[in-house]
């Protein structure tokens, strides 16, 4: 019954010119996306490769100069992209992967291809990730709408239920049949990822595909579920069709916008202006009437016993640009965690309802091992502003302690401390295994499932 009837299911797709049509268009849309997401990600990997080499080129290259005009000379640190971001690009369009490092300052990521968005992607991009997520689930409804409702019509369930082991196995070569399907069509973005694939991306692969697995077969068994339990096939569709529309568009926007609602964040104009406000309240390192700094004048010379700044062992000017440094990244360290909150706040919040909706999850886990997530470019983020105040202050430490005060602004140092500096790149956040998420796939799964098996005589009825 189950061979026979995963035959019959296939044969009459293969029959209809308008369900190969189907076919063949979505074959050639994951290839196209195949292909644009590979260039894209080969654009991302040049571009940055060729600005980091740059880059290096320029530090290497400085001559000898003023401590302080390396800090404002600056650097540039690129986040490095996987190569899964091939099949999930996720946020990594709308945020950029390149950060200019430089002292006083507290930038954020540029030279993305696109403007700011939300955490969860836009439809309309052509990626694989969306391609398998979306459309492929809309593809199996359209094939398999009446896959039970078209044999009631048809007088075939009389058959069916004459057997008394019958609909058991007939509804689950239905399900075999569209999960096959899904898998077919899906492969050649599957075999995409393996041929790009590591032996160390192994787990990530096999988390991706074991989560999409489990999504395409929840798809099957809700199609087959709904189209046993419908008369007519126009109802059926009906209703699988407002269920995709919930889940793909309408839940993910109407819960984002709740999210910025409840969490919400400010722009960047008022957070760069609140954070000028702050500086400016804070202390004035160019103001020799400051109180702060009058303040650490004092506590300066009396911990060296001196009574002028000429007369300190150190550069005076050195080491007020060590507290100032100190200062205003208080001031930008504070200000991008309250941002940072508000992000993680809002994607908390939404990933709360990912038990209404495992399209969420699935989203999440790929982008996950993609590192195109919100995570990953937090992380990224925390990592640069550590490095830019690592290397900003090593500066001061160079102005404090080979620059004499006075004549301060006339005197080099050797190119050589400047070069020597550590500027490793930033490593990648670790990734998890997507256990919550293929919990609630897991979860998804066993409703349809227990409701097929329950329902198996009633869903096949004339």
């Amino acid at each position: 019954m189950i061979i026979a009837t995963f035959i019959v299911e296939w044969r009459r797709w293969l029959r209809s010119h308008v369900a190969t049509a189907a076919m063949i268009c979505f074959f050639l849309l994951s290839m196209t996306s195949i292909l644009l997401s590979a260039k894209q990600y080969a654009h991302w990997q040049s571009q940055s490769m060729q600005a980091a080499q740059e880059a290096d080129r320029q530090w290497q290259a400085q001559p000898d100069r003023h401590p302080h005009r390396v800090v404002h000379f600056g650097d540039f640190v690129f986040q490095t992209t996987h190569p899964y971001a091939r099949f999930d690009p996720g946020i990594l369009s709308y945020t950029g992967t390149s950060l200019y490092l430089e002292g006083h300052r507290s930038n954020t990521a540029n030279f993305s291809d696109a403007g700011p968005a939300g955490e969860l992607l836009r439809f309309e991009a052509l990626s694989p990730a969306n391609m398998v997520q979306n459309v492929l689930p809309l593809l199996l409804i359209l094939m398999g709408f009446g896959n039970v409702a078209r044999e009631r019509r048809s007088g075939t369930l009389s058959l069916v239920t004459n057997l008394s082991s019958a609909p058991s196995s007939w509804l689950l070569a239905k399900v075999l049949s569209l999960l096959s399907l899904a898998m077919l069509l899906s492969m050649p973005i599957w075999i995409d990822l393996l041929w790009h694939s590591s032996i160390h991306d192994w787990p990530r692969l096999s988390a991706l595909i074991g989560l999409h697995f489990g999504y395409f077969l929840l798809w099957s068994l809700l199609i087959v579920l709904v189209s046993g339990g419908c008369r007519h096939e126009r109802v059926a569709l009906a209703l699988l069709m407002s269920l995709w529309m919930l889940w793909t568009f309408v839940a993910p926007r109407l819960l984002l916008s709740l999210a910025e609602w409840r969490f919400p964040q400010s722009t960047m104009a008022a957070d760069q202006m609140r954070v000028e406000m702050r500086v400016a309240a804070i202390g004035n390192s160019h103001n020799p009437n400051d109180p702060h700094f009058a303040q650490f004048k004092a506590d300066t010379l009396a911990k060296y016993g001196k009574t002028r700044v000429e007369d300190l062992p150190v550069n005076y000017g050195g080491l007020v640009m060590l507290e100032g440094e100190r200062l205003t990244t208080s001031v930008f360290t504070e200000q991008a965690q309250q941002l940072q909150r508000a992000l993680s706040s809002q994607s908390a919040w939404v990933q709360q309802f990912a038990w209404l909706n495992p399209l969420l999850s699935v989203q999440r886990a790929s982008r996950s091992a993609a590192g195109s997530d919100l995570e990953s470019h937090l992380y990224f983020l925390n990592a640069a502003e550590v490095r830019r105040y690592a290397l900003v202050q090593r500066l001061n430490h160079i102005h404090a302690e080979q620059i004499r005060f006075e004549n301060d602004r006339e005197q080099r140092v050797s190119r050589d401390a400047f070069v020597s500096i550590s500027r490793d790149p930033i490593a990648t956040i670790p990734w998890v295994w997507p256990t919550r998420a293929m919990t609630i796939v897991a979860a998804w799964l066993l409703l349809p499932m227990i409701l097929l098996w329950t329902l198996r005589r009633w869903l096949v009825r004339p």
